[in-house]
């Protein structure tokens, strides 16, 4: 007798969208820190980052 048993675990549609949502939160959260610490390219980025963050809470 053969019978498999299945781990995988089905994801329901709003466990899916709260897991992209947290994921893309920390993101955006985490996200100038590893950039800005490369020399010319971070200053670039970050200022750019920080224009957009201050752009969005006007």
């Amino acid at each position: 007798m053969n019978q498999t048993i299945s781990l995988h675990e089905h994801w329901s549609v709003s466990r899916k969208i709260s897991f992209r949502f947290i994921s893309i939160f920390f993101l955006l959260y985490m996200l100038p820190f590893p950039i800005d610490q490369i020399p010319r390219l971070g200053d670039y980025v970050s200022g750019w980052y920080y224009d957009f963050w201050s752009f969005l809470n006007e």
